[in-house]
């Protein structure tokens, strides 16, 4: 089988999109699906901080491969961990340092990663909206505040680059601009610098369902009500029947986001009314989307993200990404 390249993220650079494009082409044959029990145990491995063995999960491909396929294994989760975690966001440098030593025997087969980057401040306000998405809970400005650390490594490329570029020589940086401006520039980068098809599948319906301001807004607030809720429930000492209550507590917290999630994304204006009028008249506030970024995250930023990209992506696009 012939790996064409590995793609580990960034998140939130259209990764669902390219990934159903990879499903979809004739040319190519998707791991994605197939490893995410493979990035499973490597996330639960760094939160117990055991780094010596190899997984036991293997990669699989999502589809029966073809004779003549370009393989692609890409999972975002392979470049950053723990959104919403934050007793583990510590842990991302050495997640990544492992991540990239345990895809290291694939180099036999390929030595092409590719890595899509986006301007920090609109990746920054996509990222918290998948939080919410996944459970989270609050403004803008606590995520920025709460999960600096999950940011932070996020975007130390310098580092993610380093720690991949030990393992593979071709690892190609492009931007998320340039496949939202044009698109066959974006699959031609790729098709010309790794030696693969170009795409020739197209999709036009829409892979992710977004969020509205005020739709993320009360995904928060429904979120913040099961996460007291749970909190409530786990703390309570007169609730004797432990086991009753592991259970209940752990299908309630991620059931309940999921449930939420769906509701926001499928509901129509009416049934948001009806939840606003539920929620004591709940009004989305004019500021929930402001942010005052900390000048110490800026200037890492700055270090580990734009100077590095120095060179390595189109500098109309990367003047862009200098406006912080």
């Amino acid at each position: 089988m012939d790996i064409g390249f590995i793609h580990i993220g960034m998140m939130k650079t259209a990764t669902t999109y390219m990934q159903n494009t990879w499903l979809r082409d004739e040319s190519y044959c998707l791991s994605h699906q197939g490893n995410i029990p493979f990035l499973l145990e490597l996330r639960d491995c760094a939160k117990k901080s055991h780094f010596l063995n190899s997984p036991a999960k293997q990669i699989q491909l999502d589809m029966p491969y073809r004779q003549g396929q370009k393989i692609v294994i890409s999972n975002e989760g392979f470049s950053t961990a723990f959104i919403n975690e934050e007793n583990y966001q510590d842990k991302i440098p050495e997640f990544i340092d492992f991540t990239s030593k345990r895809l290291s025997d694939l180099s036999k087969t390929t030595q092409n990663v590719l890595i899509v980057v986006r301007e920090p401040i609109a990746w920054m306000r996509s990222v918290f909206v998948q939080s919410i998405k996944q459970g989270g809970k609050g403004t803008f400005q606590d995520f920025i505040n709460q999960q600096n650390l999950f940011i932070r490594h996020s975007f130390d490329l310098e580092g993610i680059v380093m720690k991949y570029g030990r393992y593979f020589n071709n690892i190609l940086v492009l931007p998320y601009e340039l496949f939202r401006e044009d698109e066959n520039a974006f699959w031609d980068v790729i098709s010309n610098e790794f030696d693969v098809p170009m795409i020739s599948t197209k999709i036009s319906d829409q892979i992710n369902t977004s969020l509205s301001e005020e739709r993320t807004y009360l995904l928060s607030e429904l979120n913040g009500i099961a996460n007291f809720l749970i909190e409530t429930v786990d703390n309570a000492s007169s609730y004797k029947n432990i086991n009753e209550k592991k259970q209940l507590v752990s299908r309630f917290q991620n059931d309940s986001k999921w449930v939420f999630r769906r509701f926001m994304e499928h509901a129509s204006e009416e049934s948001i009314s009806g939840l606003k009028e539920m929620l004591t008249g709940l009004e989305f506030p004019a500021d929930y989307f402001d942010v005052d970024i900390p000048e110490e995250l800026l200037v890492h930023i700055d270090n580990k993200f734009i100077q590095f990209l120095k060179g390595k992506i189109d500098n109309t696009i990367l003047e862009t990404y200098q406006k912080l």
